[in-house]
């Protein structure tokens, strides 16, 4: 059976969450009870923190501390708590997929930080818009603003990591095929890093490139990576990316077709996925157990783990999982020759085939109809700020104008007290004159 090229990306992804639902409950609490206490700055603080670990278990909540966190900064004047609210609410709405919503509180922050020449925000904004512009398929806009960032920090020496943009162009160019471009994005990552925990960094890229090399079909290259993204796992005593790394050094054995080590790793992903309770990922390995003794035409095995994953897998499953395992199933059939369940599981096939064809189109629609918003949102954006441009050179040339009209007001009465004292000051000049001529020359008296 033909594995799906993304379904070692969506255990990765899958992980991210559940390990983040783990950590944040705990912290859910400890911000509850200190925000009884809180006021003004740190009230605004603790509002949005708490939005920001609702984030994986409940979007309104969510919204609703974002919303009052900028809120309450708006009350006391808080600028910095204000752009961090616009900004966290931003990552909300495209964390939950509504990118048009997170586009307008994004360009928000982006002109208040602006506006306060908050450089660090500034970055922050662009690398966020990079996400939600990939996500709704504009590569091209996407690629521009993580490279306003990257060229912001270049350009003020600003003692900024940027090692996440150049991760995120990386799956970019991965995205848009251009491979070479994203390996140079992943060396560039880890060049530029500073920071105290490099092997997580590394590790994160080096997981990145192995699943490129998997869906490349490079499937030693990918078990070589794997195996050393394992070991930085084992000595981190990290359950969670154990269960995902020995699966997929399992599906890189069973495609490099290495029956007994492809079955231990599956096996041992198994039982971790087990004990955290991980339902995707147990139907993973079911699928990648039977795909095994298919291929050693060990079909009652085969059989068995079938069974066991079509059982584990979830209602709310995806229909791309779906279809793979019935898929697979059908092939099992069709080898024993049990013709009616062959046909059975073909049907169910090709089912969630057209179901995940149509879902393909749902999103594909979705996705045109949020690029439409975002385009009127940009053209309203810029419309306000093109009239906020007239607005503020208009009050440019009525200021000057004001100050034009009082340089000349200055001079006409600077030029009328010159002429009022020129004048007034030849009339006293001439008075004393005309007093001595009548004393010299008296008039002549008549005999």
């Amino acid at each position: 059976m033909k594995m799906s090229r993304t379904l070692i990306v969506h255990a990765l992804i899958f992980y991210l969450i559940v390990n983040n639902c783990f950590s944040q409950t705990t912290k859910i609490d400890s911000l509850q009870n200190l925000l009884k206490t809180a006021s003004d700055t740190t009230e605004v603080n603790i509002l949005r923190k708490l939005g920001e670990n609702y984030r994986f278990h409940d979007k309104e909540k969510a919204v609703q501390y974002g919303l009052k966190s900028l809120e309450k900064s708006k009350q006391i004047g808080f600028v910095k708590g204000e752009s961090k609210a616009l900004y966290a609410l931003g990552v909300t709405h495209g964390m939950t997929d509504n990118y048009a919503k997170s586009l307008e509180y994004l360009n928000k922050c982006l002109t208040l930080a602006t506006n306060q020449q908050d450089h660090k925000s500034l970055c922050d904004v662009y690398n966020s818009l990079g996400i939600v512009y990939k996500r709704i398929g504009d590569y091209p806009k996407s690629q521009g603003y993580y490279l306003k960032s990257i060229g912001l920090v270049d350009s003020l020496q600003l003692k900024v990591n940027v090692s996440s943009e150049y991760i995120n162009l990386g799956v970019l160019y991965d995205l848009m095929g251009q491979q070479d471009k994203a390996v140079e994005s992943y060396e560039k990552a880890l060049e530029t890093y500073k920071g105290p925990d490099r092997k997580d960094k590394e590790n994160a890229i080096l997981t990145n490139l192995a699943v490129m090399d998997f869906n490349n079909g490079n499937f030693k290259a990918a078990l070589d990576k794997f195996l050393q993204r394992q070991q930085y796992a084992e000595e981190q005593n990290d359950n969670m990316s154990r269960c995902i790394g020995h699966s997929n050094i399992g599906m890189c054995h069973l495609k490099l077709q290495q029956w007994k080590p492809a079955e231990e790793h599956l096996l041992k992903s198994l039982e971790l996925a087990k004990q955290l309770s991980l339902k995707n990922q147990i139907v993973v390995n079911y699928n990648g157990l039977a795909d095994l003794m298919l291929q050693q035409e060990k079909f009652k095995e085969a059989i068995n783990y079938s069974t066991k994953s079509l059982k584990s897998l979830d209602i709310s499953g995806g229909y791309e999982q779906k279809r793979e395992v019935h898929q697979q199933a059908y092939e099992i059939y069709e080898a024993v020759n049990q013709l009616p369940k062959a046909l059975y599981h073909l049907n169910q096939t090709i089912a969630y085939k057209d179901s995940l064809m149509n879902e393909t189109k749902v999103r594909e629609i979705q996705n045109l109809q949020i690029q439409h918003d975002v385009y009127v949102k940009d053209r309203e954006i810029e419309a306000n700020q093109l009239q906020l441009a007239l607005l503020n050179t208009r009050v440019e040339q009525n200021k000057k104008r004001m100050v034009y009209f009082i340089i000349i007001l200055i001079l006409l009465l600077f030029s009328a007290s010159l002429l009022y004292f020129r004048f007034f000051g030849k009339e006293k000049i001439q008075r004393p004159a005309l007093r001595e001529k009548s004393i010299d020359f008296p008039t002549k008296r008549c005999d």
